[in-house]
Formats: structure tokens, sequence, C-alpha cells
């Protein structure tokens, strides 16, 4: 190669390599400015958490199932909650988070425990009452008491835990209409001295088996007494006196006899007290034979019980408290409701009934009237009350009525009208012989053969006395 040649060629290399290395230059001034541009739009330096490409973000992990408490030991728990002492007891169960109700139902059920427990301790595990046993009475009447007192303190104490709920309330308002405005602790007393005695006369009534012998009987008077004892024992005079006009059994039976008269208080008073001095008089004692001497005292105080009964509530009232008292009338007023009449039926049967009765006293009273005669009035007034009596209940209400013994009155008066057949059949009489002049025939003499008798019944009948 000549040294032109030579030098050309290394000219090119020359050219070439400037123009090699200005591209290098501008594309690294170009990679810089790229560089520099990054870096601009960039919020952060480069770390390797920012470096992380960007990701949806994942849920959260389940969290981990609680570890499983260790099963109790059984009755530990319990055994920790359990006290001998109510009202430890009833903390303990609070503080475990029990319900008030269960907490009342278990201290309630642990104080039940204690009272059985006493009452086997004091009559014996064979004998599920004390009621039951055939202790002496002082004996029984102690070991009573006993129970009376440890029950009054178990309520007093559940009163103190728990309060008086709305059940304790009721119970409450409930003894105070039953014996008055009288201190709680006497309230509560007077209700076990009931229910001991009552659970004792229903035991001797269920072996009784609704047949009461006399022995029984005297039983359960003799309990009545001691009853009548034990509650004089806890009240006053005054008290004494407000709790037999509210809940004696004299005074039940009378406000349940009075219950359609509807007395004031004043009234009921009045009338409590003239029956409950004929009462002590004249008990009801069933048995006993007759006796004329105090049958005959008894109707004579039956009639001052009346006069004063007339002068405590006058005229107009006593009429009421007598109409209400007629068995006739409260039958009336039965039938009347079963067969939809009006009420005032019932008054109307009632007055129809005084009525009758007004006449068959003045029937009674007539002595010249002849049997015949008495018989025909008998007759016609048995006619005329029968219809009354219809056209005012109907057929049905009027024959239900006769069969009750608010109707036996008319009953009565049926029969005495209507003699029994046999007294109505009589033989014919023989044939009378020609030129007797006998105009009478058998069919005729028939009646007048058979009305002698039941006129002569007719007119005893009439005048008997309580028709």
């Amino acid at each position: 190669m000549s040294a032109a040649e030579s030098v050309g060629v290394t000219s090119v290399m020359k050219h070439k390599t400037t123009v090699v290395l200005g591209l290098l230059v501008l594309a690294n001034a170009g990679l810089w400015a790229a560089y520099l541009h990054h870096s601009d739009t960039q919020p952060a330096p480069y770390s390797p958490v920012a470096a992380t490409p960007p990701v949806a973000p994942r849920p959260a992990p389940p969290p981990a199932p609680p570890t499983p408490a260790p099963e109790p030991v059984p009755g530990k728990i319990w055994d920790r909650v359990r006290s001998d002492d109510p009202s430890v007891f009833a903390a303990n169960l609070r503080l475990a988070g029990a319900p008030e109700a269960t907490v009342r139902l278990l201290v309630s059920g642990q104080l039940r425990e204690r009272y059985l427990a006493r009452q086997r301790e004091l009559f014996g595990a064979g004998a599920p009452s004390p009621q039951r046993q055939a202790a002496t009475p002082p004996e029984s009447r102690d070991k009573l008491v006993a129970l009376r007192t440890l029950a009054r303190e178990q309520q007093e104490l559940l009163r103190t835990l728990f309060g008086n709920d709305n059940s304790a309330l009721a119970v409450r308002e409930r003894q105070r209409r039953q014996y008055g405005q009288l201190a709680d602790e006497k309230l509560d007393q007077l209700d076990g001295i009931q229910a001991d005695y009552e659970e004792i006369a229903a035991e001797i009534r269920g072996k009784a088996g609704g047949l009461l012998l006399a022995a029984e009987r005297e039983a359960l008077e003799l309990i009545e007494q001691e009853k009548r004892k034990d509650i004089a024992a806890i009240l006053t005079t005054a008290e004494m006196e407000q709790f037999d006009l509210l809940s004696s059994p004299a005074a039940r039976a009378l406000r349940s006899r009075l219950a359609g008269f509807a007395p004031s208080e004043q009234e009921f008073r009045a009338i409590f007290l003239l029956q409950r001095t004929f009462d002590s008089r004249f008990p009801r004692r069933s048995g006993g034979g007759f006796d004329e001497a105090k049958t005959r005292d008894s109707a004579a105080a039956e009639q001052e019980l009346e006069a004063g009964l007339r002068t405590a509530l006058g005229e107009a009232r006593y009429a009421e408290y007598r109409k209400e008292q007629d068995s006739g009338y409260r039958m009336a007023t039965r039938i009347a409701e079963r067969f939809g009449l009006p009420s005032q039926r019932a008054g109307d049967v009632y007055l129809l009934a005084q009525d009758t009765q007004t006449r068959l006293q003045a029937l009674r009273n007539d002595r010249a009237l002849a049997p015949e005669a008495a018989l025909q009035a008998l007759a016609a007034l048995d006619r005329e009350t029968n219809e009354k009596l219809g056209a005012l209940l109907g057929p049905e209400g009027c024959d239900a009525y006769k069969q009750t013994s608010g109707g036996a009155w008319l009953r009565t008066m049926d029969r005495l009208v209507r003699p029994v057949a046999p007294a109505a059949v009589v033989a014919p009489a023989p044939a009378e012989p020609p030129g007797t002049g006998a105009a009478a025939t058998p069919d005729a003499q028939a009646p007048l053969t058979a009305a002698a008798p039941a006129a002569a019944a007719a007119s005893a009948a009439a005048r008997a006395p309580g028709t």
C-alpha cells in the first residue's frame, strides 16, 4: 500500500471512531436524562419494599380457633358455688351469672329440703306430713308450732334475699282481704295455722270417703276448736272480731247464702251477729236424736232471729232478704237462666208461691168449710197455679221447677187434688129393687164415693202447718 493510501485509510478510521464516540456520548446523555426524569416522578427512592410491584390486598387470615378450656371435673364448679348458707349460696350463684329466677328457685329448693328434713326429724320418715301421725294433741301441737316457726323464718329469709316479687304482693293482698288489716307477721301466721289444720281436716274427710261417722264429726269439731285457740292466741279481741266477720266458717257460709242479696258491710255485720248468737245457742249437728224441748226452744229463737233481722234491715230489705233465702226463688232463677227467660220471671214465680201459700192458709183457717167444698177450692187453686206457673216458665220449666225442693209445695197440692187411682175406682152398686125411687146410677155414684176420702185428705192437708 502506498503512503497516500495509508494516509486515506487512517483518515477514514479516525472519522468513524469520532462518529461512534459521538453516538455513544449521545446515548449516554439520553440514558441519563431518562434516569433523571424517572427520578423526578417517583415518590420515594429505591428500597426493597418499594420495589415490590403493587398487588391486590389479600383478605385477613381467619382468627385462630380459641384454645378449648379444660373440661371441668364433675362437681367441681358446683362445689365452688354450693354453700350451706342460703345467703352465700345466692351470692355465689349471682357471681356465676345465673339468672335471678334460677337463683331464687335453687335457694327455695334448698330451704324446702331443710323443711322436709325437719319434718322427718319431728314425725319420722314413715309419714310425709305431720298431720298423718297419731300423736297426742299436746305433742302434735308443739311439733306443728315448730314447723310453722321454721316456715316463717324461711319466708322472711326469702324476702330478705329477693324482696317481694309480684306473686308475694298478690299473696299479701289476698291475706288482707281474708283477714283484715293486720301486721305482715300475723298474716303469715294465720295462713300457716289455716293450712295446717285444713290439711288435718282434709285427711279425716279423705279417709271417711264422703260418709262421716260420729267419731269423725267429733274429730273435725275438735280440730276447729283447736284452730280457733291458736288464732285467738295471736290476735287481740278486736282483731279476733274482725277475723270472725271475714273468715270464720260461719261468715263464709253466710256470704254464700247472701250472694244474691248483696248486703252492704253494715247489713252483713248485723245479719252475722244475729246469726252467730242463734248458732251459739243451737249449733247445727247431725245426729243426736230428737229433743222436743230443744226443738220448741229453737223455733222460738228462730222467731226472735227473724224479728231482729226485720228490725236491722227494714221492711223493704227484709222482704228482699227473705226472697233470696227462698229455695223456690233460687231455683226459679236458675230455670229462667237455663231457658233464656227474663230474670223478672223468677220474682213472679216467688210472688205466685207467696200468694198461693196465703190462699192455702185461708183454707186451713176456714173450719166451717165442708170437705167437698175444700176439695173443689183446692182443685181450682191447683189448676190456676199450674196455669200461671206454665205461663211464666213454660212447660219444661214448670216441670223442672216442680221436681226440685223449691217446688215441693206445688207437688203436694197436685197430689191432694189428684188422688191415686184405686180411690176413684169402686165396685158397681147393687141394682135397686123396683119401686125404691133411686135415680142414681153406678156411674153417677162413683165420683161421689171417691170424693169423700179425697176431700177429707184435702181438708186435713190444707190445715197442716208448713204447706
